[in-house]
């Protein structure tokens, strides 16, 4: 950036080139991405997301926030969803879905890759805790061992990126795997391969 500057409501950043970019320090705050070791297009969407700063939310909601039981994803309150998250049914089971970094308009244009991953889930679900247990275990646990940690691993929401690619958080019920107050997360391209994992807090 060439020159920061505020005009009384927001920031208003400067390229050389002379294009300009206007937010608020929330809307500035960068939207999620995969890790550019994961992440081919990590430079575009980069740039794609900093110049529709001034379309996201004016502030971001993250999974486990207290949020009222919203429409489903086949629903047609598209502003509900830049909120926070809502509930749907995906694979037997209830799914915290949310869109990180989304205005109403790219929410519309990213629900029917979130449907097409809620009627997938469970596809998504196993291959997360396979990836999961090949990146934290030592190679010589016994089945079971294996068995009880799938079994342990619960994804209680699901991420959408802007790129379309995504992130699922698993709860350890049990207790068995991670710290109390710590969570695995796995990141997926949008094409639902897994690629990483992160611990949240």
């Amino acid at each position: 950036m060439d020159r920061i500057g505020h005009d009384g409501e927001h920031f208003v950043l400067t390229s050389a080139d002379g294009r300009s970019v206007r937010g608020t320090p929330q809307q500035f705050t960068a939207p999620k991405l995969l890790p550019r070791e994961h992440n081919p297009s990590y430079e575009e969407q980069l740039e794609e997301c900093f110049l529709a700063t001034h379309l996201l939310p004016g502030g971001r909601s993250r999974p486990g926030t207290s949020a009222p039981i919203g429409p489903t994803l086949d629903g047609s309150h598209i502003d509900d969803m830049t909120q926070g998250p809502v509930v749907v049914s995906a694979a037997g089971q209830e799914l915290w879905v949310s869109f990180d970094g989304s205005g109403p308009e790219k929410v519309a244009e990213l629900r029917p890759h979130a449907r097409r991953l809620v009627a997938a889930f469970d596809r998504i679900r196993r291959d997360g805790i396979d990836f999961l247990w090949a990146t934290g275990a030592d190679g010589d646990e016994p089945d079971e061992e294996k068995a009880r940690f799938a079994a342990g691993m619960l994804p209680d929401s699901l991420v959408v990126y802007r790129s379309g690619d995504f992130e699922v958080h698993f709860d350890d019920v049990d207790g068995r795997y991670f710290p109390e107050g710590y969570w695995p997360a796995v990141l997926y391209r949008a094409d639902m391969t897994p690629v990483a994992v992160t611990v949240e807090s």
